[in-house]
Formats: structure tokens, sequence, C-alpha cells
């Protein structure tokens, strides 16, 4: 029997789980515990373990998610209506992407989102801000396929102007909703059901690498919002199955880990067997 089986046999369990108030309240306090430990661990590469990876992560909370929301799409819709038909034609970090259809992508995307949070639903979620992201890309033909649709779309449009100016009140409307629906609501995402803070901090990522993406050959624009960045970072560390620490600043962490620049021999070697996960998106 296990030392874990003996105790919880022994009703100590129970009385754990009484003292805190509650099964739901003890739950809390083990995953704030579980952090203070994991928190207090030397950062750096060798911090965790690869076998990590896939765990679930403690929750993040509605405030968290929708600060890196709502600043994220905030500033890419700035930096977008900042760019002129030139910029906007210009080279993207995606392959066979230029920054207009970049933005296309992103437009689609807010749409789904204002779509999700249209959609409330009572199912238990079978996902979370990290997990939305396992075998992502991972799909070549689907990929391909993507790519070649939103680049139909995009050039659709008169001139790359216009597909900025039909984003930009789609997200607005985005940011606004975001803010209003409330923080306990479930809501339906791709047929599978997500807490809306998840859902949330998902699209942060998202816009965030995105951010990162269009401003490749622009000099001198603002990066994407600490609080997206942050975000990132721990649903990276989350997928690697093991934090980074300072091997990185957020930004150059967005790039390597969304496979927009190589790892190099020495980044290899720090990170160990983890290496091996990136790029950690596609």
């Amino acid at each position: 029997m296990s030392g874990y089986s003996r105790w919880r046999e022994s009703g100590h369990l129970q009385r754990a789980i009484k003292t805190a108030g509650g099964p739901e309240r003890f739950e809390t306090e083990v995953r704030r515990l579980r952090a203070r430990t994991r928190d207090a661990s030397p950062a750096g590469p060798d911090a965790g373990s690869p076998a990590d990876a896939g765990a679930t992560p403690e929750p993040i909370s509605h405030r968290e998610a929708l600060t890196a929301f709502a600043e994220a799409f905030t500033a890419l819709d700035e930096l977008a209506a900042s760019l002129d038909d030139t910029a906007l034609t210009g080279p993207s970090r995606c392959r066979g992407w230029a920054v207009c259809d970049v933005l296309c992508h992103l437009h689609l995307g807010v749409q789904d989102v204002l779509v999700a949070l249209a959609t409330p639903t009572e199912a238990e979620p079978d996902g979370d801000f990290v997990s939305v992201w396992q075998d992502s890309g991972t799909d070549e033909e689907a990929a391909l396929a993507n790519l070649r649709f939103v680049r139909l779309v995009a050039s659709a449009y008169r001139r790359p102007a216009s597909l900025v100016a039909r984003m930009s009140p789609a997200v607005q409307a985005a940011v606004r909703q975001a803010g209003v629906v409330p923080e306990e609501t479930r809501v339906e995402q791709y047929g599978r059901s997500i807490a809306v803070a998840d859902l949330l901090a998902q699209w942060a990522v998202e816009a965030a690498i995105h951010h990162l993406d269009i401003t490749v050959g622009l000099d001198g624009t603002p990066p994407p919002p600490a609080s997206a960045l942050a975000v990132v970072r721990r649903t990276f560390d989350h997928l690697a199955g093991a934090p980074a620490g300072a091997l990185w600043s957020d930004a150059d962490y967005t790039l390597k880990g969304g496979g927009r620049l190589p790892l190099t021999g020495n980044e290899r070697e720090r990170l160990g067997p983890a290496a091996d996960r990136f790029p950690l998106v596609g």
C-alpha cells in the first residue's frame, strides 16, 4: 500500500478537506501549495522535467486572461491601423504570408472568438489554455490548405488597408464582449467546452505571436504587451515540460517556442530533453 493510500484510509484526508472548508477549497489550496513549491525551485531549464508536459496547469485567473487578451488585441488593432499599404504587403515571419495575410488570419480568428463568447455551455470543460495548443500544426496538408485559403481571402480586398478597416470593429467588439461575459462562463469553441478565462488566454497567446510575426520588417514598432507575453511564457513552460527561466526574454521565448527562430546548439544543450519539444506550437 502506498503512503498516500495509508494516509487517505487513516481519515486524515477527510479531516483536511473538512478543515479547508470543502473539496473545492481543499483542491484550491493544494494547487496553491504546488505553485509555491514550483516557484521556489531554481529558475532555469533544469527546474522541471519533460515528463511534466501535459500535466494540468495551474488555472489562469480571469483577470489575468482578460487583461492579456484585451491589451494584446488592442495593441494589434493600433499597430495595424498605423501601417500603410506598402507595410501591409511586406513580409512576415509566417511562411507564405505577408503582413496583411496574418491580419486576415487574425480577423477570422476574432470572429471565432465572438462566436465562442456568444455560445455558453453547461458542459464540463474538456480543454484549457495549454491543452488547446497540443498537437497544433502537426497536419502539414491542413496547414498548407489554410495558408492558401487565408491568402485568397486577403487578396479579395481591393487594398490591404480595406482589410484592416474591416478587422478593427471586430477586434474592438471582441474586447468589449470579453469584458462583459461573466468570469465563471464556459463556452463552446470548435465543438469543445472551455472556460472563458482559458479561451481568452489562448487568444492572447495567438495575438502576441502574430504581433511579432508582422513586425519583423518594421523598425521602431512596439512589442506585444507584457501581460500577453507573460501568458505566452506560462503556456510555453507547460508545453515544454520545464520552465525556460532566464534563458530568453519573453519576446525571444515567444519566437523560439513559436518556431519563428531556431534553437542554437547552446540553447539545445541548456534545455536538455525539453529541446526536442520545440517548436512548441505550429
